[in-house]
């Protein structure tokens, strides 16, 4: 009796010696980072938002109200930021669902919770990516479509997970939505940014031009866009030069032959042209330099959202990843989110 006692005594002892020696995985790196990646993002895209937002239809010197050019231009405008208002909207959903889901499993890792009641836990916390708002009802245009279709595909996916019995099994049910969200987001991001953009480039280079003089700008793009092909029509007047040639040469001696008093008419005409081209000069610079600022900021947005969707991508392999973790006890890095993270707020001039 007594040797039974002591058996079931050291079977005690171990099981308190295993239960210590149990390693619980830390992977809070994984929801610091989401919830970093949410601030980064949110940083980018309500900027634009903003901006889109501000925005108001130019009306041209001459141009009414009623004109068609502007109206057009109006409605092409109002649709774009009809369009990047709602988007912006479900990003906000989108990240807020990825942060809850993100903290919810990290909390119940650290809490060594594994059972159903986990299980149920991580259920709930996704319910934040099947109520992303489907927005195929609102008269946004075909553009919005690839948009549309790709929030309700995340959606979806969230919606048709069902609730497991361990936390594992759980966070294993998760991963096909996790990596809709990492598919359909590229798509999602690509297209409401590319839209608010190109909205914001042709707003602001029109009023860009307007602020310059239309008629201005105008004719130096006409001049330029058509000074060689003015050049191989002076050239037909101008002894031993191809004619084909884009040279100034014409300012040579005529051919007799060729009516070189038409050279001369021709050659008082270019220098009326000269003269006002030298005239518009300083206006033509700063228009210019408006247009090189316009074009540099709308190029730096196109990587910043590069990087986005990078950093979207990464934490969908973490994800992966931290199921693996849970399996064998190793903690989360999420160094690849990291290194995205890194690189995202270098972009948006963020202190890592």
């Amino acid at each position: 009796m007594r040797q039974i006692r002591q058996f079931v005594l050291l079977i005690i002892i171990f099981a308190f010696i295993g239960i210590g020696c149990i390693t619980i995985p830390d992977v809070r790196p994984f929801a610091d980072s989401t919830a970093n990646l949410a601030a980064a993002a949110g940083s980018h895209y309500q900027e634009i938002a903003s901006e889109i937002a501000s925005l108001k239809p130019v009306l041209i010197p001459g141009e009414k109200e009623t004109d068609e050019k502007y109206k057009n231009r109006k409605t092409q405008l109002e649709n774009t930021q009809k369009l990047f208002r709602e988007t912006d909207r479900n990003l906000d959903k989108l990240f807020n669902a990825m942060v809850t889901y993100s903290e919810k499993l990290t909390s119940l890792v650290a809490a060594g919770k594994s059972g159903g009641e986990a299980a149920q836990s991580i259920f709930d916390s996704v319910q934040g990516f099947a109520d992303i708002a489907n927005i195929s009802g609102l008269s946004l245009g075909a553009v919005a479509t690839p948009i549309t279709k790709g929030f309700k595909a995340i959606a979806d996916a969230f919606t048709k997970m069902e609730a497991k019995k361990t936390m594992k099994e759980a966070i294993a049910a998760a991963e096909p939505g996790v990596n809709m969200v990492s598919e359909q987001f590229e798509t999602i991001y690509k297209v409401a940014i590319t839209h608010a953009t190109n909205g914001i480039r042709n707003t602001k280079r029109l009023e860009a031009s307007i602020s310059a003089g239309p008629n201005i700008i105008g004719f130096d793009s006409n001049v330029k866009r058509n000074y060689n092909a003015y050049y191989r029509h002076l050239n037909r007047f101008v002894t031993g030069i191809d004619p084909n040639t884009s040279a100034s040469a014409w300012r040579g001696f005529c051919q007799e032959n060729v009516n070189p008093c038409q050279a001369i008419n021709e050659l008082e005409a270019v220098a009326l042209v000269e003269a006002r081209m030298e005239a518009i000069r300083p206006i033509v610079q700063v228009y210019e330099i408006k247009i090189r600022k316009i074009e540099e900021d709308l190029k730096h947005r196109r990587k910043i959202s590069k990087a986005v969707i990078k950093a979207v991508k990464a934490w969908a392999y973490e994800h992966k990843k931290l199921q693996q973790c849970l399996e064998d006890g190793t903690s989360l890095s999420s160094f690849n989110l990291k290194a995205a993270l890194i690189e995202l707020r270098g972009l948006l001039g963020q202190k890592s």
